[in-house]
């Protein structure tokens, strides 16, 4: 914003000086006087009191926080998204906030992702391009329960998301072309910060939630944050209900000037009806039957159909600067999901007398458990030749 303040006879005086409650303060002041400027035979001096100084406040429109001019998936770096020669796109924790989606795919669709043909309240499955996008990553590191197509995450922690289309996503190792998705955790703040809030919405929908996050020691170095939350609801299909618990702590450890330490885990609990219209047939649903219509909201498998899933994800992030040009990174995961299931599955069209169709029930002898370990480790250096600026980029997983 640019203010210009000009004066009818003589050049005013100009101060910016700070105030503590009004921010940044512009000041004017008339600096004329009789031994500045000579009074001309027409001019008499001026016996009125000297104008009280102006002042000016200039007042910003607020920052909605949408933009965000750098991210860490496409190099692993803290790199400017305009040095980037790549598509990413970052959909920040303003946005989560204001559109208050109720699943993943509703933040993500802010970067042109689509659901794959899996339901979005049973597992997280997207397509990016063309291409099912099973490389889904949690603060860099891989999420290998998405290759299960098993589990839905949760959105209390989610502090942002970022996408990478396109070939370039390959830096991350054997990936489709397609892209990757990085979700990235809320992080412990340095200063105490308190957060209670209650969903409510259509289909029974009743989700409280909790965010804390304060300093454990008076210098800063030690600080946590946790995120809790609790959800039911329903839908618009038959005998569907879903129950969900979650938590996530987080500390961090400020070990000196030029080393960092996170730990932080999560632990989620989902008790889920498969009440989910995905095997609707046809006829008698958009086409029509001699023996009547079937509602869309009919589900063809049993009521006592379900979906259980409990996950526990525990994760530490060691960051060190050796200097001014040179770093390095070890991230570690270890994860367990079990599963358990009973689920009743149309397995044929629909016969010839317009009424007939076989079903198929899949149920677990017993709850069926995965386990995953992820180890990420790489090295970051700046360098120069001649006027030539580099960074290079060193690692394994």
């Amino acid at each position: 914003m640019r203010v210009t303040v000009t004066g009818e006879a003589f050049a005013p005086a100009v101060e910016l000086f700070d105030s503590t409650k009004e921010g940044l303060v512009f000041g004017v002041t008339p600096s004329a006087s009789t031994a500045q400027q000579p009074i001309t035979p027409e001019q008499k001096p001026s016996t009125s009191e000297p104008e009280k100084p102006i002042e000016l406040n200039v007042i910003a429109p607020p920052d909605t926080n949408y933009r965000v001019p750098d991210a860490t998936t496409a190099t692993k770096t803290d790199t400017p998204l305009r040095d980037i020669p790549a598509s990413v796109q970052v959909i920040p924790q303003q946005v989560i906030e204001d559109q208050q989606p109720r699943n993943l795919i509703g933040i993500l669709r802010n970067a042109g992702v689509v659901q794959n043909n899996f339901s979005s309240r049973i597992a997280d499955t997207f397509s990016i391009r063309g291409f099912t996008a099973r490389n889904v990553y949690r603060n860099g590191i891989k999420d290998r329960f998405t290759d299960v197509a098993a589990f839905s995450s949760s959105l209390t922690n989610i502090d942002r998301a970022e996408v990478v289309r396109g070939p370039n996503s390959v830096i991350y190792g054997q990936v489709n072309p397609g892209g990757i998705i990085n979700i990235v955790t809320k992080k412990p703040l340095s200063q105490p910060y308190y957060a209670l809030e209650v969903r409510r919405g259509a289909y029974e929908l009743f989700e409280p939630s909790l965010d804390v996050s304060s300093p454990l020691t008076k210098d800063g170095s030690l600080s946590y944050r946790l995120n809790t939350s609790y959800r039911t609801a329903e839908d618009f299909t038959d005998f569907y209900n879903e129950k969900r618990f979650f938590v996530s702590p987080v500390i961090n450890w400020r070990i000196g000037k030029n080393t960092n330490l996170t730990f932080d885990s999560e632990y989620e609990d989902i008790q889920q009806s498969l009440g989910t219209g995905d095997d609707q047939i046809a006829s008698a649903t958009i086409l029509p039957n001699p023996n009547g219509k079937i509602p869309i909201n009919r589900y063809l498998g049993e009521p006592t159909d379900f979906f259980n899933r409990q996950l526990n994800r525990y994760n530490y992030n060691l960051e060190h600067r050796f200097n001014d040009n040179w770093s390095i990174s070890n991230s570690f995961q270890a994860a367990f999901l079990t599963t358990d299931l009973r689920e009743t599955d149309v397995s044929s069209l629909l016969e010839a007398d317009n009424r007939t169709i076989q079903r198929t029930q899949i149920t677990y002898s017993k709850p069926t458990e995965y386990e995953a370990y992820t180890l990420d480790t790489h090295v970051v250096g700046d360098f120069n030749t001649d006027s030539i600026k580099h960074k290079i980029l060193l690692g394994f997983v």
